[in-house]
């Protein structure tokens, strides 16, 4: 026997609800995408020293936070890409990944067989279905060996503090991104209310854009957390979705019994033609990048002292939408989507 230790990041992935995908020619080509996978996460490009092949999914421990953190964007992206409707889905497949750091412990067989054992590798295990389908999550403390790495590529940004599976307590998450991705999806921590300012003048386009980069960021973590809890009020019945696109857009889907209730689309455009707002559209036929058309829009307004936003209005639901902040608007188009969840 072969004992050792080594403080390693370590690295589940899962396929989202994959015991729903029937035998066939999407469950063989997912099959085919994990076991190339885990050939990928054993290179040398991405350094994982133990994979563990969990059916739809698999265990990775790989020896630096940056190259954790490399594997599980390659994961995220492999299944973003993946043109799933040409094997014959009616909706992509997702897949949820968690990044940890810690002590794990290897112990090897008289035939040199490896298994992993350890608090830190169990706990591994909590994260990654706390994340979004197609998204990767990581912890404090994977952010803080990432940050002492010193890689500038990757960023995380919290989503706040969220609840473990199995009883395994709370903890504050990050969702991980490429540099060139945070400029585009712009999940960045809102700021602070803004400031009136105390001399009469136009916003600058910098202030008016990241107004508006604030508020979207908001309102994605407002309908990860209000998905969340749609979801775990009946889980047994009651199924959520989130699915984040580039350009800074995402989907909002809940679905009863397996099938669709409701399902919204969100973007944001930066364009001073179309001016600067936050975009919404709910229906049946929603098309991730068809853009012409919506059921409503928050538009940022300015009156010289300060940065507020105004709805159209055409949901009708009643609520002061021509004075918000970023938060307000956020919490405005949940609630406009949370009417259609409920029928009315």
């Amino acid at each position: 026997m072969n004992d050792r230790e080594q403080i390693c990041a370590i690295l589940y992935c899962d396929v989202v609800k994959s015991s729903n995908i029937p035998d066939g020619p999407v469950k063989r080509e997912l099959s085919d995408i994990i076991n190339t996978l885990m050939k990928e996460a054993a290179t040398p490009k991405f350094g994982a020293f133990y994979i563990g092949d969990r059916g739809d999914g698999f265990l990775a421990l790989v020896g630096s936070a940056t190259k954790g953190a490399e594997l599980a964007l390659h994961i995220r992206d492999v299944f973003r890409n993946n043109n799933w409707r040409g094997v014959g889905s009616e909706k992509p497949i997702g897949i949820r990944v968690g990044l940890d750091m810690g002590l794990a412990n290897i112990t090897e067989d008289e035939s040199g067989k490896a298994r992993v054992h350890g608090s830190a590798v169990d706990k591994g295990a909590r994260i990654e279905p706390a994340a979004t389908p197609n998204s990767v999550f990581g912890t404090v403390l994977f952010m803080q060996h990432f940050d002492t790495e010193g890689a500038s590529h990757i960023h995380g940004n919290s989503v706040g503090v969220v609840e473990l599976p199995k009883d395994a307590g709370s903890e504050e998450l990050f969702e991980l991104f490429r540099e060139h991705e945070v400029a585009v999806t712009l999940t960045t921590t809102p700021k602070p209310k803004q400031q009136t300012r105390s001399v009469r003048r136009p916003a600058t386009d910098e202030e008016v854009m990241g107004f508006v980069k604030s508020a979207f960021a908001e309102t994605e973590k407002i309908f990860r957390s209000k998905l969340s809890e749609l979801e775990a009020s009946d889980p047994d019945h009651v199924q959520t979705e989130f699915e984040q696109y580039p350009n800074a857009r995402f989907t909002a889907k809940v679905f009863v019994n397996g099938n669709l209730l409701s399902q919204c689309k969100i973007w944001m455009s930066l364009e001073r033609r179309h001016g600067n707002s936050i975009k919404y559209y709910s229906g049946h036929d929603v098309n991730i990048y068809d853009d012409s058309t919506l059921n409503e829009q928050v538009y940022a307004e300015d009156d010289g002292r300060r940065l507020f936003f105004k709805g159209l209005g055409m949901p009708m639901i009643g609520d002061n939408c021509q004075d918000m902040d970023e938060g307000e608007a956020a919490a405005y188009l949940w609630k406009i989507f949370e009417r259609s969840v409920l029928g009315y």
